[in-house]
């Protein structure tokens, strides 16, 4: 491109009525320079390139010497090297199975503690419930504590027929919560387990 700018230049300076016009010489004086610039930069990259080319020679005859010298040590540490390769394998697929098997205790302790506050908030209500029923601020002694109630006594006949109302009910939501709960704990414990 420099080249083409001084041809153009000088076809401009010869071709020109005036062969003073400072604009013609100052634009052959740039094109020049560019030229002699560029020349300079293509000496200093073909000598560069002359120097990277020697080196990685001598590199690459020092490694056929290396080679020939240590061909036999070669030879005998080539299978430590290839079950180094097998090994390192093996241990990164133990880490991404540790890795995910780390995410499901963490899933599964999420659910565990998930299941306790539903337990305990089905204990309470639970609780809650009898106390209703009972209509007692403290649930009725059970075994040598308890007074015995006549036959026909209001709170005997009470509790029999809301327990018999409402108590299915309430068992019937622990029991399922229950079988829940214990199906997260055994899945837990096999998780635990194989870590």
């Amino acid at each position: 491109a420099a080249r083409e700018m001084v041809l153009v230049a000088e076809q401009g300076v010869l071709g020109g009525r005036n062969r003073l016009d400072p604009t013609w010489h100052e634009m052959l004086n740039h094109a020049t320079r560019k030229v002699n610039e560029a020349e300079e930069e293509r000496v200093r990259s073909e000598r560069e390139h002359q120097r990277v080319t020697q080196l990685c020679q001598e590199a690459e005859a020092k490694v056929q010497t290396l080679q020939k010298s240590l061909k036999k040590v070669i030879v005998k540490s080539k299978p430590y090297f290839e079950l180094k390769a097998q090994f390192n394998q093996i241990l990164e697929e133990h880490k991404a199975k540790v890795t995910a098997l780390e995410r499901a205790v963490a899933q599964a302790k999420t659910r565990y503690s998930v299941a306790l506050r539903n337990l305990e908030e089905i204990s309470e209500q639970i609780h809650a419930r009898r106390l209703q029923r009972l209509g007692l601020g403290r649930a009725p002694p059970l075994g040598a504590e308890a007074s015995p109630q006549p036959p026909g006594s209001e709170l005997e006949g009470t509790q029999g027929t809301q327990l018999g109302a409402e108590g299915p009910a309430g068992d019937t939501l622990s029991v399922l919560s229950l079988q829940t709960i214990a199906s997260d704990l055994q899945k837990f414990d096999s998780v635990e387990h194989l870590l």
